[in-house]
């Protein structure tokens, strides 16, 4: 995203170019602008599309140019905006003890000292929640699958209590 001055600056240059462009077009055609495109004036179908195309050219330069001037006008807008609301303070630090002046102490501080009670302490502001387990979803896995009898996996598959062992 770019910063409103900026873009106010390449809008600006933008503008001035489509202004220019417009300008130079207008004052070139400016006789074909003002006529009809027929064969009359062109001489054959291959001018009329000509005619034709130079108007096209002015219609969407002329978008163009309006377009341009209207980004122009937003990022001033913006810009204003920008500049009314001030520069940006950071904010301030939760854990930081609040900073105390002799006038600002509650009485129960004290007059000179600046101890702060226990319950002067920040809170957190946002609790430590505990992991998801499946249980809380009403799904669990079966005992067998998680139970240890203390003989081994071996025993299960017919591993060494069975004599075949490796």
């Amino acid at each position: 995203m770019l910063k409103p001055r900026l873009s106010a600056g390449i809008n600006g240059f933008l503008t001035v170019l489509w202004m220019l462009g417009f300008g130079l077009l207008a004052w070139n055609l400016s006789q074909t602008l003002t006529h009809r495109c027929v064969i009359l004036n062109w001489t054959s179908q291959a001018g009329v599309m000509v005619c034709r195309l130079y108007k096209a050219l002015t219609a969407f330069t002329v978008t163009g140019m309006l377009s341009s001037v209207l980004s122009l006008l937003l990022d001033v807008r913006v810009n204003r905006k920008v500049a009314s609301r001030g520069t940006y303070n950071s904010m301030q630090d939760i854990k930081a003890p609040p900073n105390l002046t002799p006038d600002v102490l509650h009485e129960s501080y004290g007059q000179a000292s600046l101890e702060f009670p226990e319950s002067s302490h920040v809170k957190k502001p946002y609790k430590v929640q505990r992991p998801i387990e499946a249980q809380d979803f009403g799904y669990s896995a079966p005992s067998e699958q998680t139970s240890y009898d203390g003989v081994g996996a071996m025993h299960l598959h017919g591993g060494y209590a069975n004599g075949h062992g490796v």
